[in-house]
């Protein structure tokens, strides 16, 4: 391991010149190092608990036979002898053991929540990374697989149910099967048959509504999205008047996922009531089959009771477990998709602390292949882009539609990867750096402004629990929303909810979206398409053309991406895309052909865009 650090560190503190084979040979050093599968590892660590469970549920069965046994006693000791301190005893006895077995029972479910709590602890963090981790048209969860953080929600809700507490019940219904051929052999094999029919009638429903269940998933998959898409949608929809027709066909949708519902649940629903029907028609079996062998002088009456009570112990786990069926069939598909999901999950290893970041950006013959791929026969949505960038440096990459300049933005930042090529940050690869140190040396603001449901000072400082006041009101105030924030009842305290954003206008939103970006003076600021996601902002040129000139007098690299110059005269780089690949790419005023400010938008409109010809850089 020591060998590795020293390796690694060589590679971090900015020697350029060294090739790209050694990363990947430092790569190949840390993917050597043995990794165990971290959910197998929580549920080694609840083996505990877990036999405390089955200990219990053992416990808990053994003081169930109490109720047959009283009953026994009631009719064939107490009745005859008439002996009321001998029934006042037993019903002393029964009710301590009862008390018994209710702390027994609420202990079992204590451990039941405590087992699901302690996964969530273990799990949660690495789940819901994976979760905010998924790339936009990631193929991560192919195949209908629901993400980690659903499936660790689907076990923590099998945990917590009665249906699992009836799965723990099921090992011990020979307990109550011995109990009963010991009162007589007819009345065991009548339950042991009885318990057979009900498992093999909820093995055959459950195939029998197999298709039928995935399709209807599918449907309710597609009646979901439909409507989350038409939100998303609304305001083009107003415009065009869609909304009746839109209505009608969603109308449609949704009797077909009613359709499908109903035949789902109607062998359920059938099964239900066979299991009812034939406990009722058991139990009645079982007391005539007792009476018989009462009159033959074989058992007793308390027996005939005593077999009642011990034959709906035998069958209610299984009557759990049939109405519980689709809850246990998710857990036990979460829990097998998680044990999947952690054996190929990389977690973070603990890194050797790297120099501070200081913006120098390199981007080497960068390609990337577009996902899905386009239909215009384009192979790639980048390719072969190469230029650096040094600390303290301005960059405005211009491009027209489709060329390719959001995509190179996010690459900048690591929301993507390359699919050739590299793009390194002080000489080192984006994935070699610790989260929590490259994580504060880069601000990155999104074509779409969105907050988080938390307070102002949680959104602006990215909920790091080190940040201080003084860093969040510094970059509230270069984003020019300070006075704004101060203005509220609750200062940056105020709580951004869904009722609650409605207290800051849109440009105080999106200008706390810019401070987030500003906070901590990172080493690398990326602004992709400002015109856009701070659209509601009268001041937007001036806001974004400040900015860039303070973060570059700290030395800070700033890339702009837009259709039109943007903040030109505070930058000295341009980089012209067009169509996925790099046409022009220098000091601005090489690129531009004259010094800036002068004449600049007009020199823009008449750069080469697309191929050979020209195009509009400057209009949508």
């Amino acid at each position: 391991m020591q060998f590795s650090k020293e390796i690694s560190l060589a590679l971090i503190q900015g020697r350029e010149q060294l090739p790209a084979k050694n990363d990947r040979f430092v790569l190949g050093v840390i993917g050597n190092v043995p990794t165990q599968n971290i959910y197998d590892i929580a549920l080694k660590a609840q083996a505990g608990g877990i036999g405390l469970l089955v200990a219990i549920s053992g416990l808990v069965n053994l003081l169930m036979l109490t109720g047959s046994i009283y009953m026994i006693q009631i009719y064939d000791r107490v009745l005859p002898s008439g002996s009321i301190v001998t029934l006042l005893g037993l019903f002393g006895i029964v009710l301590l053991i009862y008390c018994f077995l209710g702390l027994f029972d609420l202990t079992r479910q204590r451990l039941l929540a405590r087992i699901s709590v302690r996964l969530d602890m273990t799990l949660g963090a690495a789940c819901f990374g994976d979760w905010i981790s998924v790339q936009e048209h990631s193929r991560a969860h192919e195949g209908g697989e629901q993400p980690p953080l659903q499936q660790l929600v689907h076990l923590r809700r099998l945990l917590s149910s009665p249906a699992f507490v009836s799965v723990c019940d099921m090992p011990f219904v020979p307990i109550f099967l011995m109990a009963l051929y010991l009162i007589h052999p007819w009345l065991g094999t009548m339950v042991l048959a009885a318990a057979a029919l009900a498992c093999g009638m909820v093995v055959f429903g459950r195939w029998l509504t197999r298709r039928t269940g995935i399709a209807s998933v599918a449907q309710d998959t597609i009646l979901t999205d439909m409507s989350y898409q038409s939100r998303r949608l609304a305001e083009p929809l107003r415009a065009m008047r869609m909304q009746d027709d839109l209505a009608a066909y969603w109308l449609g949708l949704q009797r077909s996922s009613l359709v499908w519902h109903q035949r789902l649940h109607s062998a359920p629903d059938a099964l239900a009531a066979f299991s009812k029907t034939f406990r009722l028609m058991l139990q009645s079996a079982i007391l005539t089959v007792g009476a018989v062998l009462v009159i033959q002088g074989k058992i007793s009456a308390g027996m005939i009771m005593a077999a009642s009570i011990l034959a709906g112990r035998v069958l209610a786990p299984i009557d759990q477990i049939t109405g519980g069926w689709r809850l246990i069939a998710g857990g036990w598909a979460a829990h097998r998709q998680l044990h999947t999901y952690f054996e190929h999950y990389a977690p973070t290893l603990e890194t050797v602390e790297l120099p501070a970041p200081r913006g120098r950006i390199s981007v080497s013959s960068v390609s990337q292949t577009p996902v899905p791929p386009r239909g215009d026969g384009s192979q790639y949505s980048l390719q072969d882009i190469s230029f650096d960038l040094q600390p303290g440096d301005g960059l405005c990459i211009l491009g027209g539609l489709d060329a390719g300049k959001s995509a190179l933005a996010k690459l900048l930042v690591g929301i993507s990867q390359p699919t050739a090529g590299e793009v390194r940050f002080d000489a080192v690869k984006l994935s070699l750096w610790p989260s929590s140190q490259i994580g504060p040396a880069i601000g990155y603001l999104p074509e779409m402004v969105e907050l988080l449901p938390a307070t102002i000072f949680d959104n602006i400082s990215r909920f790091r629990a080190e940040a201080t006041d003084a860093q969040v009101i510094s970059a509230a105030k270069l984003a020019r929303v300070h006075d704004e924030i101060m203005a509220l009842p609750d200062g940056y305290s105020t709580f951004l909810g869904r009722g609650e954003q409605s207290v800051l206008s849109q440009a105080h939103l999106q200008k706390i979206g810019l401070a987030r970006t500003l906070v901590y003076d990172p080493a690398l600021i990326v602004l992709d398409d400002p015109r856009r996601s701070l659209c509601r902002c009268p001041d937007v040129e001036e806001i974004v053309h400040d900015v860039t000139r303070q973060m570059r007098n700290k030395s800070c690299t700033v890339v702009i991406t837009a259709r039109q110059p943007c903040a030109i005269s505070a930058l000295n780089k341009v980089l012209i895309l067009s169509d996925g690949r790099m046409k022009r790419f220098g000091p601005t005023e090489e690129v531009l052909g004259q010094p800036y400010p002068a004449r600049v938008a007009a020199k823009v409109r008449t750069l080469p865009s697309r191929g050979n010809g020209t195009a509009q850089v400057g209009n949508r």
